[in-house]
């Protein structure tokens, strides 16, 4: 038979209140916890001035990359791949820390100095280099006398 627990002023959120307090957020079970905005960053060089970005987020990736199969596919029409650009600028544009970096990289892309593919080096910065491979050493082993 389960046990039932009563609900008491400590363990309730208050209903209908806009904002969750920190003393409320430290009650709610770790699944609902507020996403941390502190994930890993990096810094790329765009154009000589280094640019503090964020790494992805798992959904983020999914949806780069699904809008990239779309902007690949012969069969979509072009107001749809538009808007697949348009989303993954949106992407990208939320990895960037500072909005004095976002303004000066949204500035180079009006002028025409800077293109989407500029930005996807993002993704690179993040990308785990695979460990060096050990040396063969080739040819016969000396031979023994």
């Amino acid at each position: 038979m389960r046990s039932v627990t009563s609900l008491t002023p400590s363990n309730v959120l208050p209903v209908g209140k806009g904002s969750v307090s920190s003393s409320t957020t430290s009650r709610l079970p770790g699944m609902t916890q507020p996403e941390d905005p502190g994930r890993e960053t990096r810094v790329v060089s765009i154009k000589g001035r280094p640019i503090i970005i964020r790494k992805p987020t798992d959904a983020q990736m999914l949806h780069l990359m699904r809008h990239t199969r779309i902007l690949q596919s012969d069969n979509v029409a072009i107001p749809q791949k538009l808007d697949s650009v348009e989303r993954m600028a949106l992407i990208l544009d939320k990895m960037i820390v500072q909005q004095e970096d976002r303004d000066f990289l949204t500035g180079l892309e009006e002028e025409g100095d800077l293109e989407l593919k500029d930005r996807l080096q993002f993704i690179g910065a993040f990308e785990e280099q695979e460990p060096e491979k050990p040396k063969v050493r080739r040819g016969r082993p000396p031979a023994r006398r």
